[in-house]
C-alpha cells in the first residue's frame, strides 16, 4: 500500500495556506509547481485534473441521479449500506460535536448516503455535496473521495488543496472500502465539514469506520460460506458420480471436484477453473424473486437445469453446477468453440462482449441494458481505453434498432477541417479532391440504425452547431449543397472530458451538451475493478486462440497476480495489448513473469502468492480459521458470525484438529497458524 500523507495541524495556519496558494498560482501559470510545496497526492491529483481540462471555476458538483435512479443506485449497494448504517449510528455525537457530515459513496464517486448535523448538510447540500452527488475528480477536480478512488488508497484534502473553486471553503478525508480480497473498491467513506473543522483525527476516523464496514462485509460473507459448505457437504456422498462446482452468492466458483474439469473438458471448455473466478466464459446474473431463480445468463455449455440455488433460513446462499456423469448432448462439437466465436457470430453487438463480475462493471452493464431499451441520446463517460464503443455496440444490439447499421466514427482522429465533411457527406465538387458525385456522411450511413461519435468533445465549435440540428430535426445538409434530407440515427457518443467544464471554457456548446447527454453512462477504468483483470486476460488469450490457432496457451498463478495488482493507466487496451504480445512472443504455452513486454520489466509488481485450499472440507476449515482470528479467539462471537451453536463450533474445531491458543494442526495443504486464546 502507498504511503499515506497526513495533515497534521499546521494545516490551519496562515503559513501553509500561503504556501498552497503560492503553488496553485504556479501550477495555474506554469503548469507544474516545485516539489515539497504541496504534497505529493495532491501535486498528483492537480495534474491528473489539468490533463483532463477539468475547469478549476467548477463551483457546484453536477447532480447526476436523483429520485428513483438513485434509488436503484442504493438498492445496487445495500448490503455495504447497511453496513454503514451500523457503524455511523454511534457516531452521531461526534458528527454534532465537529459539525462535520459523513458520507459513503459508490466505486464511481456517486454519493449515496449522508449522516450529520442538518444546519451541516444544508450548507453542504448547496455544493451538492450530498446523494447524488458526483465526486470524482474528471467531476468535481481533487476531493478526498474522487482522490481516494483515483490513487487507491486514503485520501485528505484541505481547503485550498482543492483543485476547484466547489471545495476551497471544504476539509474532507476518504478511506475506500474495499471488497473481502481486498481488491476491488466496492465504494467510499468521507468525513467533510467546512474549513475551520479541520481535524488531524478525520482520516484516521474515516479509514476505522471503512475498516469496520469491511469486516462486517466479510463475516456476512464468512458467514454464508460456512452454511454454504455445510449444506453441500451433507450432499457430497449424493452428488459423488457427477461433475460438481459450488458458487458463492457472486456466482464466483467456491470449490469443484475432478470430475468437473474433466466434463468440462468434454464439453469444449478449454480454460482452467479458478477458485474465486466465474464459471469458465461465462457472464453469470440471477434475477431473484421469492428466493428462487428466475433467468440466468448461462454460458454456452451450461444445461439450464444443472444449476440449483442453495437456500439456508429462505435466504440464497450460494449456487451448486451439477454436470450429470452421463451428458445429455454436447452443446458444440468443437472444442475450440466459445462466446469469443458466438460473440463474433453476433457481430460483437452484444452484452456478452462486455467481460466481467465487479460491482462496477455489473452496475454499468444493468444501467446501460435499461438505457439500450429507449432511443434517447447517450453519453458515455470514462478514461482512455475501458471500452467506450464496446458499450455503444451493446446498446445498439439490444435497442430496437439493433437491425440497422452501427457506424463509429472518432472525432478526434480526423483534421479539423474534414470533420464536416465525413459526419454531413458532400457535394459534387464541394471541394478540391471531393469524389465525382458527392459522397453520403456517417449520419446517411447510419440512417435506421446508431451512430457513435468517440472523443465527441474534440468538435469545432462551427461542426457542434450543425450537429445540433441533425440531433434536434434529424435534417441533414451535405457540404456544399443546399438540399435536406431525413434521417433517422440514434446517437451514442463518448468523452473522456469533462463536457460541463468545456462548456465553462467555451469550448463545448451547452445546447448541444443538453441534446446529446439526455443520459449518461460512467464506465469504471480497470484500476477500480481489480477481480476482473484475470478473466479479462484469460478472455483475451481465448480470442487469440480463436484468431491465430495455437496448442492452448496458459496464464501462470503469478503472472495473474501481477497483472492483477498492476493500475493498468492505459485500462482494458492496455491489457489487451500485453495479452497479445506475450502471446505472439512467448517460447512456451505456459506465460509467466519472463514473457512480459521489455518496458514492463521495470514495473512495480507487489506479488506475494498464498497457498489457497482446495477441497470443501478444506474450504469450510480455513473459513473457521478465520473468523476465530477475527475475533481474536472468542468463541462466543465466532459461533454467532458464523451462524452455528457454540457446541457446533468446537466439535468443528475438534474434527478439524484446530486449537485455541496453539498451533493450528493442519493437513499438508495447509499453512501452519496461530489462534489468540479466547477472552
Amino acid at each position: 500500500m502507498a504511503r499515506i500523507e497526513v495533515l497534521g495541524s499546521e494545516a490551519t495556519g496562515k503559513l501553509f495556506a500561503r504556501g498552497v496558494m503560492s503553488a496553485w498560482e504556479s501550477f495555474m501559470v506554469h503548469g507544474n509547481c516545485n516539489r515539497g510545496s504541496v504534497r505529493d497526492i495532491i501535486r498528483s491529483s492537480w495534474e491528473r485534473c489539468r490533463s483532463s481540462d477539468v475547469s478549476p471555476h467548477t463551483a457546484v458538483a453536477p447532480l447526476s441521479i436523483v429520485g428513483e435512479e438513485l434509488e436503484r443506485r442504493r438498492e445496487n449497494h445495500r448490503e455495504m449500506l447497511d453496513a454503514t448504517s451500523a457503524v455511523v449510528g454511534a457516531l452521531e455525537p461526534i458528527l454534532n460535536r465537529s459539525r462535520s457530515m459523513l458520507m459513503v459513496a459508490d466505486p464511481q464517486g456517486m454519493i449515496l448516503d449522508v449522516y450529520g448535523p442538518p444546519r451541516t448538510l444544508d450548507q453542504a447540500a448547496e455544493r451538492r455535496i450530498a446523494a447524488g452527488g458526483h465526486w470524482t475528480e474528471i467531476h468535481c477536480g481533487t476531493n478526498a473521495i474522487g482522490t481516494a478512488i483515483a490513487s487507491g488508497g486514503p485520501t485528505q484534502v484541505h481547503a485550498l488543496e482543492h483543485y476547484c473553486e466547489v471545495g476551497k471553503q471544504w476539509t474532507c478525508a476518504a478511506a475506500l472500502i474495499r471488497d473481502v480480497q481486498g481488491k476491488d473498491i466496492l465504494g467510499a467513506i468521507d468525513i467533510s465539514g467546512t474549513d475551520d473543522t479541520f481535524s488531524v483525527h478525520n482520516l484516521a476516523l474515516a479509514i476505522s469506520i471503512a475498516s469496520q464496514i469491511e469486516a462486517t462485509l466479510k463475516a456476512n460473507e464468512a458467514r454464508d460460506l460456512i452454511r454454504l459448505l455445510e449444506c453441500c457437504n451433507s450432499k457430497s456422498g449424493v452428488l459423488h458420480a457427477a461433475g460438481l462446482l459450488i458458487l458463492d452468492r457472486k456466482y464466483r466458483i467456491v470449490s469443484f471436484n475432478e470430475k468437473a474439469s474433466l466434463a468440462l473438458r468434454q464439453l469444449g471448455v478449454a480454460r482452467s477453473i479458478l477458485a474465486g473466478q466465474p464459471l469458465p466464459t461465462s457472464l453469470a446474473r440471477v434475477e431473484r424473486e421469492a428466493n428462487a431463480v428466475i433467468s440466468f445468463d448461462y454460458p454456452d455449455w451450461l444445461e439450464p437445469e444443472w444449476i440449483q440455488p442453495v437456500c439456508v433460513g429462505g435466504k440464497p446462499v450460494g449456487y451448486t453446477v451439477v454436470i450429470p456423469n452421463r451428458l445429455p448432448r454436447l452443446l458444440h462439437n468443437n472444442a475450440n468453440y466459445s462466446t469469443t466465436t458466438a460473440a463474433a457470430e453476433n457481430k460483437g453487438q452484444s452484452f456478452d462482449n462486455i467481460v466481467g463480475v465487479s460491482e462496477g462493471i455489473r452496475a454499468a452493464i444493468e444501467r446501460a441494458k435499461r438505457l439500450a431499451r429507449g432511443a434517447q441520446p447517450v453519453l458515455l463517460l470514462g478514461p482512455t481505453g475501458v471500452g467506450k464503443e464496446e458499450f455503444a455496440k451493446a446498446i445498439h444490439g439490444a435497442s430496437r434498432v439493433h437491425g440497422g447499421p452501427f457506424v463509429a466514427m472518432n472525432c478526434a482522429a480526423l483534421a479539423k477541417d474534414l470533420v464536416a465533411s465525413e459526419l454531413f457527406g458532400y457535394a459534387d465538387g464541394a471541394f478540391t479532391g471531393a469524389t465525382r458525385g458527392g459522397r453520403r456522411g456517417k449520419f446517411e450511413e447510419a440512417d435506421g440504425g446508431t451512430l457513435f461519435l468517440d472523443e465527441i468533445g474534440e468538435l469545432p465549435l462551427d461542426v457542434q452547431a450543425h450537429l445540433l440540428r441533425i440531433v434536434q430535426d434529424g435534417i441533414v445538409t451535405r457540404v456544399g449543397e443546399n438540399k435536406t434530407r431525413k434521417v433517422t440515427v440514434r446517437v451514442i457518443s463518448a468523452t473522456n472530458r469533462n463536457l460541463r467544464n468545456e462548456i465553462g471554457c467555451g469550448l463545448f456548446r451547452e445546447d448541444l451538451y443538453y441534446r446529446v447527454a439526455t443520459t449518461t453512462l460512467s464506465i469504471p477504468p480497470l484500476c477500480a475493478r481489480q477481480c476482473d483483470i484475470p478473466i479479462l486476460a484469460e478472455y483475451f488469450l481465448e480470442g487469440l486462440e480463436q484468431k491465430y490457432g495455437g496448442d492452448g496457451k496458459t496464464i501462470s498463478s503469478i503472472l495473474h497476480e501481477a497483472l492483477s495488482v498492476y493500475p493498468w493507466p492505459g485500462n482494458i487496451r492496455e491489457l489487451r495489448n500485453v495479452i497479445e504480445s506475450m502471446w505472439h512472443l512467448s517460447d512456451g504455452n505456459l506465460l509467466d513473469i519472463a514473457d512480459l513486454p521489455p518496458e514492463y520489466h521495470n514495473k512495480h509488481f507487489d506479488v506475494s502468492p498464498t497457498p489457497r485450499p482446495t477441497g470443501l472440507r478444506d474450504k469450510e476449515r480455513a473459513a473457521i480459521i478465520a473468523t476465530i482470528e477475527e475475533h481474536d479467539g472468542n468463541m462466543r462471537q465466532a459461533a454467532l458470525t458464523l451462524g452455528i451453536a457454540r457446541s457446533t463450533l468446537y466439535e468443528k474445531m475438534k474434527a478439524y484438529g484446530i486449537r485455541r491458543g496453539g498451533v493450528i494442526v493442519t493437513n499438508e495443504d495447509f499453512v501452519a497458524m496461530r489462534v489468540t486464546p479466547g477472552r
